[in-house]
């Protein structure tokens, strides 16, 4: 969903609105409500770190797609998960490096 709309921890204070490019409808209450029961889910749970989905509006850790652009930020659940303490890292954080043979042969990529 293409959004415009201001930076997340402005969204989070509930001082500006979210909606989408095409037809203006608002959002901010969806994304807002998400991030809420995120955090609500994750410490139920005992949960310290959190694996998200780099440059989603709600998920980005370090890239945000915002007003068409992809722009330096957090997504409005990150956002809302590092304030409550959780650690949140980026899916391609996670990306394995190439493991290196044993023979002295190029390294290979591990399969997935």
């Amino acid at each position: 969903m293409p959004l415009r709309g201001d930076d997340e921890p402005a969204v989070l204070s509930g001082r500006v609105r979210v909606s989408e490019v095409e037809g203006g409808r608002a959002r901010a209450g969806l994304f807002l409500g998400a991030a809420r029961r995120a955090v609500e889910v994750a410490h139920t749970h005992g949960a310290a770190l959190a694996v998200l989905k780099e440059r989603s509006p709600s998920c980005g850790c370090r890239q945000v797609w915002r007003d068409g652009a992809r722009l330096p930020g957090r997504g409005v659940a990150a956002e809302a998960l590092a304030r409550s303490g959780m650690h949140v890292v980026s899916d391609e954080a996670l990306r394995a490096p190439p493991v290196p043979a044993a023979n002295g042969a190029p390294a290979q990529s591990p399969s997935r």
